[in-house]
C-alpha cells in the first residue's frame, strides 16, 4: 500500500513535529507538545482533518480550497476560522489564540 501524503496520517504529523536541528531541539526542550501546536491550513478535508485526528488545534483559512459554504456542511470543525492569513496573523499578535480555544461556533 503506497503512502499518500493527502491522507491524514500520523506519520506525516510525527515527521512535521520532529525538531530538525540542535537549535530547534533546545528551543522546545527536546520535544514538541502537540497541545501547544496550531495546525494552519486551507482545506477542511485534509489539513483540518489531519490536525483533529491527531489531537492538534486547527485553524482554517478560507482563502484556499475550503470556503464558508463547504465548512457549514462539514462534520469536521476547526478551532479557529479566518478569512485570510493576515487575519490569523493579527489574532496571533493580539493574543486571542489560545490552546483549545474557539473563534467560531460550529455550523
Amino acid at each position: 500500500n503506497p503512502f499518500m501524503l493527502r491522507q491524514a496520517h500520523k506519520k506525516l504529523v510525527e515527521a512535521a513535529m520532529s525538531p530538525l536541528s540542535p537549535n530547534q531541539r533546545s528551543f522546545v526542550n527536546g520535544k514538541i507538545d502537540l497541545s501547544e501546536v496550531l495546525f494552519v491550513g486551507d482545506s477542511i478535508d485534509t489539513d483540518v482533518r489531519i490536525a483533529i485526528e491527531n489531537g492538534i488545534d486547527a485553524a482554517l483559512v478560507l482563502s484556499g480550497t475550503t470556503k464558508e459554504d463547504k465548512l457549514k456542511l462539514s462534520a469536521i470543525q476547526p478551532n479557529y476560522v479566518f478569512d485570510t492569513i493576515e487575519e490569523l496573523h493579527a489574532a496571533l499578535r493580539e493574543g486571542v489564540l489560545t490552546c483549545g480555544g474557539r473563534s467560531h461556533s460550529e455550523y
